[in-house]
């Protein structure tokens, strides 16, 4: 499969990663407020872990630009390389990520600085 076309799916699984994390955010919100610890530290907590995942999944939505402009392809890693415990979806693009990005076609294609969207 060529390089380019193996990159243009990675850009579009990132985004849809990202967007599903960020549309489902406000259920998942409600659900955990309704099952969290109570104490001191549970809702604090709580707190951050969403507010976590919510920057995760800006991250992924801006990795995915990040790669069809072909730049900072360490930033695409890192999120893919976050993403690997959103089981399962995020395990599989995370791993596609790794795999995608650590091949010598990709680093040569970053380095030409070659675009999918010509703007």
């Amino acid at each position: 499969m060529p390089e380019d076309t193996q990159l243009q799916k990675l850009s579009l699984l990132h985004f849809a990663l990202g967007a599903l994390m960020f549309a489902t955010f406000p259920l998942v919100f409600l659900l955990s407020l309704y099952i969290s610890p109570h104490g001191v530290w549970g809702g604090t907590l709580t707190l951050l872990g969403f507010f976590a995942l919510l920057v995760l999944a800006v991250a992924l939505m801006a990795s995915s630009r990040a790669i069809d402009m072909r730049k900072w392809r360490i930033f695409s890693l890192i999120c893919g390389i976050l993403a690997l415990p959103l089981l399962p979806a995020g395990t599989a693009i995370g791993i596609y990520t790794l795999l995608v990005l650590m091949r010598q076609e990709a680093i040569a294609s970053y380095a030409q600085g070659k675009r999918y969207w010509h703007v």
